[in-house]
């Protein structure tokens, strides 16, 4: 893990001088940079993104179709 050094007003570095100050901080600023993290991490090219961004859209609608076809057989509504 790396170290950063922040400029913060006094009331916010107030909070920090206990253990859990210190904690929650650190897990506000993981948080914050969390989704950077995730996208600098995926090594995919822009097409193999979209490819895969088809592939899900067509999996919701097959689920969607799936949960229908349930929903009119259940409900008796076999056309």
């Amino acid at each position: 893990m790396s170290t950063i050094t922040l400029e913060l007003p006094d009331n916010i570095a107030a909070r920090l001088t206990t253990p859990e100050g210190m904690a929650r901080a650190q897990a506000a600023v993981m948080a914050a940079f969390a989704h950077d993290a995730d996208e600098i991490a995926d090594t995919r090219t822009p097409r193999e993104k979209a490819i895969d961004a088809v592939r899900e859209t067509q999996k919701a609608h097959a689920q969607k179709k799936r949960e229908d076809l349930v929903a009119s057989v259940r409900g008796g509504n076999l056309s």
